[in-house]
């Protein structure tokens, strides 16, 4: 709710049942050597326009100086302002004027301020995430600008400042009919006691004002709508859906489209691609600001919709084999232009012709939204389509697409719902910030597309998650590769892990690729799925909450929980840089999931997890790591030790499973067969048996290589052992190897080539770790003082883990997806396939 009174812009604002403003919104105005003084409000008319819009008019004046302000409100919350102001006599000296909002500090705990974001260091803490409790100055926008290397002035195009369920956007796309000193900040966030004041200065430099002058901003209160039913249920392609009411949509669909950023090659080849993708739902690519060069309408109009890459002066090469392959099949001429970028849909023939092209899509093809990338708020000076002025000093000052960029998020929800498609996401958006004017209309965004999200707060991914925005996050775990322009990440379980211990917090369900092939963020999905969230009785309780919640022992342990009818899932991250044995007491699980819980398992492996009299829970925790606990009123079918035919195995969940596979990795170093560890955790114990017992080194088929075998081979860093075992009859190889060096290493995925080489193995399919399950392709992780067993083997083991040929020992992960499996068919899962 916004209103309207008195000398206010706005005297409050309402959001999600709470109140932001501890004063009233208002002008403020330095005229000559007059004190600061809040303009005096004239009579508030407002005006319905249609449905869910309005027109508002006011004026504001003191000392000479008038402002005429019109806003026009959309039903998504958005205000924008124009503000015209005049002199009242011949001429006015004006030294300031600002907008001041004065924010209750019981909602200013969050901030996200339009900043660029270093690549390496990631976004500044001062710019996103938690707000400092400090007094005083806690941002300016002159020290943490915006794409300042594109422009002049320093007005953010966005500010957002709010807490977990609420706040409030400032967005301006330009500083056309302003008058700020480029070295002062255009805007300022500061705290004053027991409020916070957000500034926006539309002039802060001397100001000879003889005439009108006009200028723009806007408003929007958050939440922006509510969450989509079912987001937790909604899954990319590449990641198994067993939900009968979610959705599963494409990854990363550009078959059937021009080979960049381009529209579809031919309505019937798109709507053939589109339905062989076995998605429920299909998108097309179309990026923020830039479109495949090589279209008909890009050849014909690039002289008005203009290019900032300048494609039409490149000579470019012959496009590849796979995109001639796409033309020829659709039927087109191939000419050098369709591999390259053109700047687009910033001007409003161009939003059109957007438009236009997602319509025949949605109608014709049976698409169902656009995968919108690059961020749509950058800066262009280009006069004939509306972008750029000249500056009072007369240099020329570019603009932001920031608006012109939600009109086009505006249409294509609007398309989507008009054919019907009200399932659909509309826009699937990379979304660089959730505070975008237009995100209102985006209902699935993507983020983590940067090596840097290690770098990522606690506070940080609550404001990126934050329910209010009315987006399922789904998140990108960027892989490291060898062409990354990104610094090299090393191990990647460590690394994975300690994103996942702070992401996980946060309702993530739903990923795009893979963590560089460690699965975790399939194991993650895979305790979802055990615990199945396809409930209505589901609910997320949140770190941050006050709510009762399951308490850890350690400060540096933060526990987010779902619970439903007779079950919970408890996600409990130790942020503590050195490893914990946690205590976790339930506290009232009880109460929310409906009955006594009494057993509890970790959901990646299955093992059981020691409770003490009380109750609580007792599990070791690494370093910057986390576990997985799902709790049941009865025992489970699937835990680990029932894999194992040991249901009596007695739970050691306080023990590091590490500990005990490295001492049998240093064991097989030098012998064929394994001995007990002493202290050791006995599930690890029993399960690498299992897996010996598959590769006996007494029979004569088998051949193992100990570490003085293995020596000659090259690893290319220090300290590193390994043995083998080979089966040639099973086709399988258990590779054992151990780091004693004090650092951790990534191997080359060569040295397997190496390896197989050495034992006669021809060839290799499939690497596994024989006890998790997990399958690391692209690196062997070791590490520091620790050690790692793989299998190399030929057999095809499918989505789920080893099922035929003759090595099928079965993994931690694999259990778990049988546990998964029960619940499809038990629960009204979608069929198996």
């Amino acid at each position: 709710t916004y209103r309207h009174g008195g000398d206010a812009l706005l005297e409050q604002i309402t959001a999600a049942g709470r109140s932001l403003f501890s004063r009233p919104a208002v002008f403020m105005a330095q005229v000559g050597s007059q004190p600061l003084m809040v303009l005096r409000g004239g009579a508030v008319e407002l005006k319905a326009v249609g449905n869910g819009a309005a027109v508002y008019r006011q004026s504001f004046s003191g000392d000479g100086l008038t402002l005429q302000v019109r806003g026009e409100f959309s039903y998504d919350g958005f205000y924008r302002f124009a503000v015209q102001m005049a002199p009242t006599t011949k001429v006015v000296e004006l030294r300031d004027l600002r907008l001041e909002i004065r924010f209750k500090e019981s909602v200013a705990e969050l901030i996200e301020a339009a900043v660029t974001w270093r690549r390496i260091l990631g976004p500044q803490k001062e710019c996103m995430g938690e707000l400092d409790k400090k007094q005083g100055l806690l941002w300016d926008s002159k020290a943490f600008p915006s794409r300042n290397w594109f422009r002049i002035g320093n007005m953010p195009p966005y500010f957002w400042l709010g807490d977990n369920e609420r706040g409030l956007v400032y967005s301006c796309a330009s500083e056309e009919g302003m008058h700020n000193d480029e070295n002062l900040a255009a805007a300022r966030l500061e705290r004053q006691g027991d409020e916070v004041i957000y500034t926006a200065w539309f002039v802060n430099s001397p100001l000879h004002l003889t005439k009108e002058r006009t200028f723009e901003f806007a408003l929007q209160a958050s939440p922006f709508k509510a969450m989509p039913t079912n987001g937790r249920l909604w899954r990319n392609q590449g990641h198994r859906q067993p939900y009968k009411n979610g959705i599963l949509f494409t990854d990363w669909f550009t078959n059937g489209s021009y080979p960049t950023y381009g529209r579809f090659l031919t309505l019937p080849l798109l709507k053939k691609y589109a339905k062989g993708s076995g998605a429920d739902q299909a998108g097309p690519m179309a990026s923020a600001v830039s479109e495949c060069g090589g279209t008909p309408e890009y050849l014909q109009f690039w002289h008005e919709w203009g290019s900032g890459l300048g494609w039409n002066k490149q000579k470019p090469p012959a496009p590849p084999d796979w995109a001639v392959k796409m033309m020829e099949e659709a039927h087109l001429p191939v000419n050098p232009f369709i591999r390259v970028e053109s700047a687009s849909n910033v001007g409003a023939t161009n939003i059109r012709y957007r438009t236009w092209w997602y319509e025949q899509e949605v109608r014709h093809a049976d698409i169902s939204f656009i995968y919108q990338d690059n961020p749509p708020y950058v800066y262009f000076y280009d006069p004939p389509n509306g972008y750029g002025y000249i500056r009072d000093d007369g240099r020329k000052e570019t603009t932001s697409a920031i608006w012109n960029s939600r009109d086009f998020m505006k249409r294509i929800a609007t398309t989507a719902i008009e054919a019907g498609k009200v399932t659909s996401p509309y826009i699937w958006a990379n979304a660089i910030t959730p505070v975008l004017p237009g995100r209102s209309f985006c209902r699935k965004m993507l983020n983590g597309e940067y090596l840097y999200t290690k770098l990522f707060t606690l506070g940080q991914i609550r404001v990126m998650a934050s329910k209010q925005w009315g987006m399922v996050l789904d998140w990108y775990p960027f892989p490291q590769t060898p062409e990354s322009p990104y610094p090299n990440i090393g191990p990647v379980r460590q690394y994975w892990r300690e994103i996942f211990s702070r992401l996980l917090l946060h309702d993530i369900t739903n990923f795009s690729g893979s963590d560089d092939n460690a699965g975790f963020c399939d194991r993650w999905l895979d305790a979802l799925d055990v615990f199945w969230l396809d409930d209505a009785s589901v609910h997320w309780h949140p770190y941050y909450d006050n709510d009762t919640k399951p308490r850890p022992a350690e400060k540096t342990t933060y526990i987010s929980t779902y619970t439903a009818k007779g079950r919970a899932l408890l996600f409990i991250s130790n942020q503590n840089k050195n490893s914990v044995i946690e205590r976790v007491h339930p506290g009232e699980l009880e109460k929310f999931a409906a009955g006594r819980l009494k057993y509890f398992y970790d959901a990646e492996t299955g093992e059981q997890i020691e409770r003490a009299e009380d109750g609580t829970l007792k599990l070791f925790i690494a370093g910057m790591d986390y576990r997985v606990a799902v709790g049941f009123a009865t025992e489970w079918k699937f835990a680990a030790a029932n894999a194992l035919n040991m249901p009596g195995l007695r739970a050691q969940s306080s023990r590091d499973p590490e500990e005990t596979l490295t001492a049998m990795n240093k064991h097989l170093l030098n012998f064929p067969t394994l001995e007990s560890v002493p202290g050791g955790d006995e599930l690890y114990e029993q399960w690498m048996k299992k897996v010996m017992a598959a590769l006996p080194a007494g029979s004569a088929d088998v051949v193992y290589y100990n570490a003085k075998a293995c020596s000659g081979v090259d690893f290319g860093k220090p300290g590193i052992q390994c043995s083998m075992f080979y089966s040639k009859k099973c086709n399988a190889m258990l590779v054992n190897y151990y780091n004693s060096s004090r650092q951790a290493v990534a191997l080359g995925a060569h040295i397997r080539q190496v390896l197989a080489k050495k034992a006669g193995k021809t060839g290799y399919n499939y690497i596994i770790h024989p006890v998790y399950g997990i399958s690391e392709w692209q690196f062997i992780d070791i590490p520091a003082q620790r050690g790692l067993l793989e299998i190399y083997y030929a057999d095809d083991p499918d989505y789920y883990g080893p099922r035929r040929g003759p090595f099928h020992v079965g993994t931690m992960v694999g259990n778990i997806r049988n546990a998964v499996d029960a619940n499809q068919r038990s629960l009204g899962g979608r069929p198996l396939p």
